[in-house]
């Protein structure tokens, strides 16, 4: 768990699949907001062919016109992946939280706790051969997996009898499908 490749290789991962579910929310909003303009350009259509116009018409269907190119526009062009900035202590804190739940794992009067507390953060582990190896898949939620240790050591959260806080860091919030994540070991 405290290969250098390995966090690199989790830092990646993350950055790749966060850029990719912004990419997908982004597209996915734009193709609401077309579909929604195009109903409206309908309707307004309808209305002229039903003997109805204003001048107000042809300034709003002119409008909508518009802003249907510049949708039309956002869908052909290839998207623009921010890249994803991460904490640059943040191997460091997952190798202190690694040697604390490490620790929490190896003393009997915390093991429980330590073991009920993974349990509630991952939601799934699978096991996919490939080459005639078994990799181990995690899926569970990331922050809930980086809260890990946030008091002096997982020892003490576990003696207290209090389990981590979760919640989603700034802008996470309103996206809830950020809040998982699959990672491959």
């Amino acid at each position: 768990m405290l290969h250098p490749n390995l966090i690199s290789e989790f830092v990646s991962a993350y950055q790749t699949e966060f850029n990719r579910l912004t990419v997908e929310i982004s597209k996915s909003k734009t193709e609401q907001e077309q579909a929604k303009t195009t109903k409206q350009i309908d309707k307004i259509v309808d209305a002229i062919a039903e003997g109805m116009f204003h001048p107000s018409l042809k300034a709003k269907m002119d409008d909508l016109e518009a802003r249907k190119k510049e949708l039309e526009a956002e869908l052909s062009a290839s998207p623009q992946e921010r890249p994803v900035l991460l904490h640059p202590g943040l191997a460091d804190l997952y190798k202190e939280k690694v040697a604390d739940l490490s620790d929490a794992l190896n003393n009997p009067s915390t093991k429980t706790e330590a073991t009920s507390i993974i349990r509630g953060l991952l939601t799934e582990i699978r096991l996919l051969p490939v080459d005639g190896k078994l990799l181990i898949e995690l899926v569970g939620e990331l922050a809930g997996l980086l809260a890990l240790g946030q008091t002096k050591t997982a020892s003490e959260r576990c003696a207290s009898g209090r389990s981590a806080t979760l919640v989603a860091g700034v802008g996470f919030a309103q996206d809830p499908t950020l809040n998982e994540v699959s990672i491959n070991v």
